[in-house]
């Protein structure tokens, strides 16, 4: 009877770490797109963030569900990767500098935070 419940243990464990490992998997997942079957929504707002930009390179990107593209091209010169949601909502921009740094020009899509106001009363 020990015997049994012993290998029913073992079984239920090893099911238990078989789908955390599976579960682990699927957190971060990277794909290429190819250009042509990148959505349009994605395609037309890394156009309009980035003027004059030859698009080279996509990757759709999921991680923990959340699924966003990354997008690699050329403008000016420069080179510029933005990352952007499915509906084509720009969530950063990078301008690639020529020592091969990238340079943030804008981290987020959100609002930005605006300073404190001065105290009030004499010092």
């Amino acid at each position: 009877m020990q015997r049994i419940t012993a290998l029913c243990l073992a079984a239920v464990l090893s099911m238990g770490l078989i789908t955390a490992s599976c579960e682990a998997g699927e957190k971060k997942k990277d794909e290429p797109v190819a250009l042509d079957q990148l959505p349009e929504a994605v395609k037309n707002a890394a156009q309009a963030a980035v003027k004059n930009i030859v698009l080279s390179k996509a990757e759709k990107k999921t991680k923990k569900g959340t699924v966003t593209y990354q997008v690699e091209g050329k403008a000016d010169g420069k080179e510029w990767e933005i990352k952007l949601s499915p509906e084509g909502q720009v969530l950063k921009i990078k301008e690639e500098k020529q020592d091969g740094d990238k340079d943030d020009k804008a981290k987020s899509a959100s609002k930005p935070v605006p300073p404190p106001a001065p105290p009030k009363g004499d010092f």
